[in-house]
């Protein structure tokens, strides 16, 4: 029996162990496809065998320099907005307008006059001063009957960063960016050096103890006093976004590093189709398929007296997913870090 090195040696084997070609399996290639690319889908996302972890680097260049320093800008308008009536008519080129009682409205800000039956409506009338219930406004363009409904407008505009780093499709997450820091120079002023020159020239005059709880001290300092640079990033997005001042932080050349995961692309790993609960969990996708596909046709009797009982194939399929799923959380995947929840 060959081993499964691809998808096509994979869709064999999950059909023989259904029972081909012995038996027919009523599911379409396209079908098969599909489920397998579940199978790869639920493999990728929680069981460590189909990610790795890694450490990526990526040499900082001008052009990501300056789109993090250009922010994109998105208005929100308030769906609850202040809403009154003119007191009186109002003619066109007017510089003010009177409500029927203004006491809400901000001192200056922006209104839209509603259409009232004879004169169009009219958007964006800016206003700069409010005295009672007048409003010093911009020369209106159009004239408006008394009792003609002012909505005043609420609108935030907010401004949204571009500093994000674009990431590879295999990327599924990002677990941090390593600290911009020069630890790995050492020189004769540096503390570090003065400890390994003065206290451990031999490993003998000093405890190693004492010196690891003095490095985990210095630690300590860089984390509260540097730390590390806060970051964004969701798989389905695949931007990076990296909270820094990306003009004085980085420079053009230099490299930044993040520790991340990805998953391992099949066409070059073939080991992966030949992973033991990967096969299974397959198999048990297409079974269930297989019984969805004959549930219509339950308690049809065929020539000589089968009956079809896609059902029973439905659930034993279901019963094994569950199982197989239940295994990969106990058995395959990444343990929970301490600190969630």
């Amino acid at each position: 029996m060959a081993i499964p090195n691809s998808k096509t040696t994979l869709k064999s084997w999950c059909k023989r162990r259904l029972g081909y070609p012995v038996i027919d399996i009523n599911v379409d290639d396209d079908q098969i496809d599909d489920r397998i690319d579940e199978a790869l889908q639920y493999f990728y996302t929680f069981q460590y065998g189909g990610m790795q972890r890694v450490y990526l680097k990526h040499k900082i260049t001008q052009a990501d320099i300056d789109r993090a320093n250009v922010n994109t800008t998105e208005t929100a308008t308030d769906g609850n907005q202040l809403t009154n009536t003119l007191a009186g008519n109002v003619i066109a080129g007017a510089t003010s307008i009177t409500l029927t009682d203004a006491t809400s409205f901000p001192k200056s800000g922006t209104i839209n006059i509603a259409a009232d039956g004879t004169n169009a409506e009219e958007i964006g009338v800016t206003y700069s001063a409010k005295t009672g219930n007048v409003l010093t406004t911009s020369p209106l363009t159009l004239p408006h009957l008394a009792t003609s409904v002012i909505t005043s407008v609420d609108a935030v505009d907010w401004s949204i960063g571009q500093a994000y780093l674009p990431m590879p499709d295999s990327v599924t997450s990002v677990l941090r960016v390593l600290p911009f820091s020069d630890r790995g120079n050492l020189n004769m002023f540096d503390i570090r050096y003065q400890l390994r020159l003065n206290d451990l020239y031999d490993f003998s005059s000093e405890s190693i103890i004492h010196y690891q709880m003095t490095m985990w001290q210095l630690d300590l300092l860089d984390m509260i006093l540097i730390g590390e640079k806060p970051i964004q990033f969701n798989m389905h997005q695949r931007r990076l976004y990296i909270n820094m001042d990306w003009g004085d932080d980085v420079s053009s050349d230099e490299y930044i590093i993040i520790e991340a995961y990805r998953k391992l692309d099949p066409t070059t790993w073939t080991d992966i189709y030949d992973d033991l609960w990967l096969k299974k969990y397959s198999t048990a996708l297409i079974k269930r398929q297989w019984g969805q596909n004959l549930s219509k046709f339950n308690g049809v009797t065929m020539l000589g007296g089968v009956t079809m009982n896609g059902e029973t194939i439905y659930t034993q399929a279901q019963e094994e997913i569950n199982f197989l799923e239940d295994e990969s959380k106990t058995t395959w995947e990444e343990p929970l870090l301490m600190d969630v929840g």
